[in-house]
Formats: C-alpha cells, sequence, structure tokens
C-alpha cells in the first residue's frame, strides 16, 4: 500500500491534507515543488509554516521515520524566533507538532498514520524539489524513445 500511495501521489503536481480541523486548530497541509506548507489557524491567529529547502525537508523525514520506528529522536525546529514550527517525541512515543506565532503555541499529537502521511509527503516534496525541470511526472516515454532504448 505505501508503495502505491507513493506512486499515485507522485503523479500529482500539488498534494492537500487536512491534519486537523475542530472549533479550537485548524491545521491544512499543501505540498508541492515549492515544499511543505502548513497553514495553522486557530481563534485568535492565523499563520503559514513553510519548509522548502532540501536539507529542512531531508531533517524532517529522518525524524518521522525514526520516529515511526520508535528510534531516538532530538526535537527540530524550523521558522523565525517568533514564527516556528517544533516537532518533539515524547518520552511515550506520541510526537507533538508545535505551532508557535508571536509568543502563542499550539500543540496537536499526530497519529501514528498521520506520521506517514507526513512522511510519504516530505519525500514528495523532496522528489518535487530535486527533479530536472523539463520531467513531466506520469508521463510516458515516445514510442520513438522507448524504442531505441
Amino acid at each position: 500500500m505505501h508503495a502505491l500511495a507513493k506512486r499515485a501521489l507522485f503523479a500529482c503536481q500539488q498534494v492537500d491534507l487536512l491534519l486537523r480541523d475542530d472549533l479550537s486548530l485548524s491545521v491544512a497541509l499543501n505540498v508541492s515543488s515549492h515544499g511543505l506548507r502548513l497553514e495553522v489557524q486557530t481563534p485568535l491567529w492565523h499563520s503559514e509554516f513553510v519548509i522548502s529547502k532540501g536539507n529542512d525537508l531531508a531533517t524532517l523525514a529522518v525524524f518521522i521515520r525514526r520516529a515511526i520506528n520508535q528510534e531516538k529522536t532530538i526535537p527540530i525546529r524550523f521558522g523565525s524566533e517568533e514564527h516556528q514550527l517544533g516537532l518533539r517525541r515524547r518520552n511515550d512515543g506520541q510526537v507533538l507538532a508545535e505551532f508557535e506565532h508571536d509568543g502563542a503555541m499550539e500543540r496537536i499529537a499526530l497519529s501514528t498514520l498521520q506520521l506517514y502521511e507526513l512522511e510519504i509527503l516530505t519525500q514528495y516534496a523532496l522528489h518535487r524539489a530535486f527533479e530536472p525541470p523539463s520531467f513531466a511526472a506520469g508521463n510516458p516515454l515516445p514510442p520513438e524513445t522507448a524504442t531505441a532504448a
């Protein structure tokens, strides 16, 4: 299923996913060739957290893989001092996503399924960030190219 999900997603230009939606907190995720963008909305503030550098995406992928495998992880943070996204794993294995905006912080616990979704989407963003500009995902080779090969 993991391979099928990746194959289906990698043919898309962008993916939108709702991580959480309730009255107190809404977290939407958008992934494209520009990286991961988390849009967070609370009753008091609205903010976007973007992870677009290849190094940051790779760090996120490693953190998620280690968290899924219950391996040792260190907390990671992205963004500026007043506008940060952090991920950390508690001693009980639960992974928390922390969104900080101008001193206000919101935390959500990520389920194992959400971690798998984030892992696949992070791989997708890495793939999109490093694909050649002329590459068109999902387009088969023209018959003359396939014959020549």
